[in-house]
């Protein structure tokens, strides 16, 4: 405790003093590693990363808590995954990142817009299709029409291939003949 206090004090200091960017970011990553549940000290690594274009750093470091033990509260945890989408989307360019993230926060949050934007655009990736088509859908099932619920599976579907496919057939069907009262669409899904 003593030794984090100090490294708080220390930090502090080079917040304040010009030119001591480089040991500040040292100084917030002890403190992290000391006690990776301390958002303050996150908080002021990632903006120093930030303000020295280390995007690469600021993706690891949020990784990286949210795999602390015991784990970060779940806004906390919906707030650090919203940047991690941005910043794979964003900054990074790395579309097949973001996947996990949008799926953890449509979860939680269907109605969330940015994971919805992203999720989106993802339809037009051939890898990540798929993926994206079955978080929107579930989302959709909670929060929009069962006609989008519709339209996200079908594009699942088509970018589904072997056994999976039978799920997304069998929800299909169980949406248009409950939901939509289309029993010629259902009949087709489960034949």
């Amino acid at each position: 405790p003593e030794q984090i206090a100090l490294l708080k004090r220390a930090a502090e200091i080079y917040e304040k003093a010009t030119g001591g960017d480089d040991k500040a970011i040292e100084l917030y990553q002890q403190l992290l590693k000391l006690d990776p549940s301390d958002s303050q000290s996150r908080e002021m690594l990632e903006a120093r990363y930030v303000k020295a274009n280390r995007h690469r750093d600021v993706a690891r470091l949020l990784e990286q808590a949210l795999v602390v033990d015991p784990p970060l509260p779940e806004e906390e945890q919906l707030r650090l995954r919203a940047r991690l989408v941005d910043l794979y989307a964003g900054q990074l360019h790395e579309p097949e990142r973001t996947m996990p993230h949008i799926e953890a926060i449509l979860v939680k949050e269907p109605g969330h817009d940015e994971a919805r934007r992203v999720a989106n655009k993802l339809l037009g990736v051939k890898g990540l299709a798929a993926r994206a088509a079955s978080a929107l859908a579930d989302a959709n099932e909670q929060t929009g029409l069962p006609s989008d619920v519709a339209k996200y599976l079908a594009i699942e579907l088509e970018h589904t291939r072997g056994p999976k496919r039978l799920q997304v057939l069998k929800r299909i069907g169980i949406l248009k003949q409950d939901r939509i009262d289309d029993l010629d669409g259902a009949f087709e899904a489960f034949e």
